[in-house]
């Protein structure tokens, strides 16, 4: 069953009555779950109510910094335009139009990027809170108050928006701070957070999946990467996570067949073709293992992947190939 909703912003200047004449048009199409009506910038909806009640946050040439070491939820916080479309759905002639009510919230990672400290820190986005783990985790502590308010309020469907995620887990950001400083189980502890947030979103469970890779759980990294592979199946880094485990739990056939899968739907996956060469070599096919090893330098090299094209030099060089998959893939 498909069910119609939408994020709820809308190019109008905020006030009672374009929130009452938005909210009252959604609830006449009818939307199955309408959003309450976004008049106002999703980050500043956040952050200025922070900044205003000085809970850890100044506003400044509308930039927001962080004012001391520590984020508070803020003291005044209202969100008018749920009230409306809570008061709204019982009422005639919307009443049974519509099957529940969602309420985005603008997710720790997305709010982290709009936050600026006054001492930079090293690596990208290191001029934000995003390079501040232990700010992230503050963060996801209030958006959960914000979602458990809107819950209070009436809301039936609570969604966490966060557009800056794919940039964020793209670079590796936090999982290569906690890395590079051995904080494995910090890292874990901020992606579950993640997960009680937005149970749906696959690339918490990738990382998380990376992460007991990192610290030897092979069996929860492979439940994790079962679990993006659910809720996407299209993520093919997520089967070569998978397959991965498989040859460090000396299961060389499901790993096989996992690369093969990748491969059948892309066949320039270059990193698929690399494990698959692990595999054969393990199974004693050198033939086959030296024409995957071919076909992954073949493909690394068309976009330049040095990584790769180092890995498949090196075994060319030394006669041997590298056990499993490096946690940075």
């Amino acid at each position: 069953m498909i069910f119609l909703s939408y994020v709820g912003s809308f190019p109008l200047r905020r006030s009672y009555a374009n929130i009452m004449q938005c909210t009252e048009d959604v609830l006449l199409i009818p939307v199955d779950y309408p959003n309450y009506i976004q008049l106002v910038d999703m980050i500043d909806q956040y952050l200025a109510p922070m900044a205003n009640s000085g809970m850890g946050l100044s506003l400044e040439s509308g930039k927001y910094f962080m004012k001391g070491d520590t984020i508070k939820f803020p003291e005044a916080f209202d969100n008018e335009s749920l009230r409306i479309l809570v008061e709204l759905r019982n009422k005639e002639p919307y009443r049974n139009n519509i099957k529940g009510i969602k309420a985005c919230v603008t997710g720790p990672f997305t709010l982290s990027s709009r936050i600026l400290l006054r001492t930079r820190n090293p690596g990208i986005f290191g001029e934000t809170a995003l390079s501040n783990p232990s700010i992230v985790e503050s963060l996801s502590n209030i958006v959960a108050k914000f979602a458990k308010y809107y819950q209070d309020l009436g809301a039936d469907c609570i969604m966490i928006e966060e557009p800056i995620l794919s940039v964020i887990v793209g670079k590796k950001i936090l999982l290569n701070q906690y890395k590079n400083n051995g904080e494995y189980e910090k890292a874990k502890e901020v992606l579950f957070r993640g997960i009680r947030l937005s149970p749906n979103e696959w690339l918490y469970h990738y990382n998380l999946a990376v992460l007991f890779k990192i610290s030897g759980e092979m069996d929860y990294a492979l439940l994790e990467y079962e679990r993006a592979i659910m809720l996407n199946p299209k993520a093919l880094s997520a089967y070569v996570g998978k397959g991965s485990i498989y040859l460090q739990k000396e299961d060389i056939g499901k790993g096989i067949a996992v690369f093969q899968e990748v491969i059948h739907r892309r066949p320039e996956h270059a990193l698929a073709h690399y494990y698959m060469a692990i595999a054969f070599h393990r199974l004693g096919r050198p033939e086959d293992a030296e024409e995957e090893l071919e076909l992954a330098l073949h493909y690394a090299g068309k976009t330049n992947d040095r990584k790769l094209i180092n890995r498949v030099a090196r075994y060319k060089n030394e006669g041997f190939i590298e056990q499993g998959i490096a946690p940075e893939d």
